[in-house]
């Protein structure tokens, strides 16, 4: 590499969020490994529900981590497509398929939780020193 080269510096904001997908693909991941051993309860799910999701999941957001960590000119568009169909798909899982008196009576800050994810997604992807790494990176 010459010398005049210049490899930018990830942000720190990039590398928060970074750590908050690879903290999800630890969750799914466990999900799966978990949900391969279920124990005879009745589920509102096919027993296959779980450790599929718990794959999937931990997968997408395990390749989206090392893209936002390598700084993958890709990754801010995985991350948003991502988010989006994450929170579709948790809230369609909730509404749809989850049938508890937990779930029916956290529902506000599950939404809560939701929407700050939303807005902290949003908001660190179109932050200007993140906006300027991924553009750099692509060049």
């Amino acid at each position: 590499m010459e010398a005049s080269q210049h490899i930018p510096h990830r942000p720190r904001l990039v590398t928060w969020l970074g750590l908050g997908v690879l903290t999800l693909a630890v969750i799914y991941l466990w999900r799966l490994i978990l949900g391969l051993n279920l124990p005879p309860l009745p589920f509102t799910v096919p027993t296959w529900y779980i450790p599929l999701t718990g794959g999937l999941w931990g997968i997408v957001a395990l390749v989206d981590a090392a893209a936002l960590f390598r700084g993958a000119p890709w990754a801010p568009g995985m991350t948003r497509i991502g988010t989006a169909t994450y929170l579709v798909w948790y809230w369609l899982d909730r509404v749809l398929l989850v049938q508890s008196e937990y779930h029916r009576s956290t529902w506000p800050l599950a939404l809560a939780i939701s929407l700050s994810a939303l807005v902290a997604v949003t908001w660190t992807l179109n932050h200007p020193t993140v906006r300027n790494h991924f553009e750099e990176r692509a060049t």
